[in-house]
C-alpha cells in the first residue's frame, strides 16, 4: 500500500484538495464555455482582427466585465448615500 501523500496519481489528500482550492493555492481552473453560434463566430471574428487566442478574447472579456460591473456597485453604494443627502438640492436643479 502507498502513501496517501507519496502516490504519484493522489499526491494530496481529499482534505488538502479542499483546503487548496477555498483558499487559493489552485492557480487556474478549467472550464467549458457554451456559446451559441453567433456568439462563437462573433468571438472568432474578434479574435481574428486583434490576432489573439479566442480564448485570450473571451478572458479579456469576463475580466472587463467583472471589472465594470465592481464600478457600477461602487457608483449604487454611492448614489446610496448621497442621493438622500442632497435630495434638496436635486429637487431644485431638476426646477431650475
Amino acid at each position: 500500500m502507498t502513501d496517501r501523500l507519496t502516490d504519484c496519481h493522489n499526491p494530496l489528500t481529499p482534505e488538502l484538495r479542499t483546503w487548496r482550492y477555498h483558499f487559493g493555492i489552485v492557480v487556474g481552473m478549467a472550464m467549458t464555455l457554451r456559446l451559441t453560434e453567433d456568439e462563437a463566430q462573433a468571438l472568432r471574428a474578434q479574435a481574428e482582427i486583434e490576432q489573439r487566442s479566442m480564448q485570450d478574447v473571451a478572458r479579456a472579456a469576463v475580466r472587463e466585465y467583472v471589472q465594470r460591473r465592481g464600478v457600477a456597485a461602487q457608483v449604487d453604494e454611492a448614489l446610496d448615500v448621497l442621493i438622500p443627502r442632497y435630495s434638496g438640492l436635486l429637487d431644485r436643479l431638476g426646477n431650475a
